[in-house]
């Protein structure tokens, strides 16, 4: 993946791409990591010295309506509901295009994360959405976060150029299963990150640039 330092921006660049994405939150990435997927030739550019933004420093989930996850555990769920919940909380506003893509789409989006850019997801199965007093909410089954992932191994030099926000990575769901701040092993996940592994957005970001970089 080439990189374009601010400081260069002003020398003249003539060479000609199939998609340009400007750019690098986990929508970016997972558009260009998909055009190049599909051999097209892609450039990202961002105006920061880093990569991710915003999404590198979040926690990194995802809300997909009636995944194959919550299918799997039994949960039952459907883009019906998700619609009349999300149209709740939009209150009118939005494109009703892109919300109905993203219902629609969101299990096809995330079946090819997995299988052909090779990011990797934890479910949560009891974490709710956020306003359960609207119609249409879940009590669960709709979030998922991204897997541990040892970015340094995996990116090589571009691991200095992935913003971070310097949390000990930990997941959601060890969150979960430990309970309390007192109960974690402080020990374990300071080792993680000096072997440079990377959890929650910093891990979305990093397995995506992981994805384009493979790509060319």
């Amino acid at each position: 993946m080439r990189i374009l330092k601010a400081d260069n921006a002003h020398h003249s660049h003539t060479h000609d791409y199939d998609v340009v994405v400007v750019g690098s939150g986990a929508s970016s990435l997972t558009a260009a990591a998909t055009a190049a997927d599909k051999g097209l030739e892609v450039l990202v550019l961002e105006k920061s010295n880093l990569l991710g933004g915003t999404s590198a420093v979040s926690g990194g989930m995802l809300w997909i309506v009636a995944n194959d996850y919550a299918r799997e555990a039994g949960i039952t769920d459907s883009i019906s509901a998700g619609l009349t919940y999300t149209e709740a909380v939009a209150r009118g506003r939005g494109r009703s295009e892109l919300l109905d893509a993203a219902l629609n789409h969101g299990v096809d989006m995330l079946r090819f994360a997995e299988a052909e850019l090779g990011l990797e997801f934890l479910f949560l199965d009891d974490f709710p959405d956020y306003r359960q007093d609207l119609p249409g909410a879940a009590a669960g089954g709709r979030t998922i976060e991204p897997g541990l992932f040892n970015a340094r191994e995996n990116l090589g030099e571009l691991f200095d150029h992935i913003r971070t926000d310097g949390r000990l990575p930990f997941s959601m769901q060890e969150y979960e299963r430990w309970g309390a701040f007192t109960r974690f092993p402080w020990d374990e996940l300071e080792r993680r990150r000096e072997q440079g592994y990377a959890a929650k957005g910093h891990a979305l970001v990093s397995m995506l640039v992981t994805a384009c970089a493979r790509r060319g």
